[in-house]
């Protein structure tokens, strides 16, 4: 086996892995005690309850990737730059999201699941897009912003 030390912004992939897993660990926690009780609180209707555990519990992970949709277009518009923001988020969770949908439904799977998996997919289209387009107008290297010095 082979040991990789990956830092990320000065951390060290043991810090990252121990963060890693105590929210796992806070996750299953919470995933036992309040998924069904949260689900069944305005319809306790046992199969409503299961389907909803279901869906969250596949899709929970996957809402880190809003961090990054939220991040990278809270940064592109407040240097000015509000269209492309919702230019890409329209894209990717309306258009993006009903194409999926259609091909999922119509031509793989028209489960459930597959058809839930049309949220992260979205989420991570939007992501890849908006770091892409963040990352070709260069705001990652310094200020947008005019420095003035007081005199």
């Amino acid at each position: 086996l082979y040991t990789v030390r990956a830092y990320v912004v000065g951390v060290e992939a043991e810090t990252i892995e121990i963060v890693r897993c105590l929210f796992g660990r806070f996750f299953i926690f919470f995933d036992e005690l309040f998924t069904k009780k949260i689900i069944g609180f305005l319809i306790p209707d046992p199969a409503v309850v299961e389907t909803g555990t279901m869906f969250l519990r596949h899709l929970t992970p996957f809402y880190v990737l809003c961090c990054f949709n939220q991040i990278y277009s809270g940064a592109l518009r407040g240097a000015g730059n509000s269209k492309a923001p919702m230019v890409i988020m329209l894209f990717s969770f309306v258009l993006f999201r009903q194409c999926y949908m259609f091909v999922m439904s119509n031509f793989i799977s028209n489960t459930l699941l597959p058809l839930a998996f049309g949220y992260p997919v979205g989420w991570a289209v939007c992501s890849l897009v908006t770091f892409l387009y963040y990352r070709s107008h260069g705001l990652q290297r310094g200020s947008v912003v005019a420095r003035h010095e007081r005199k």
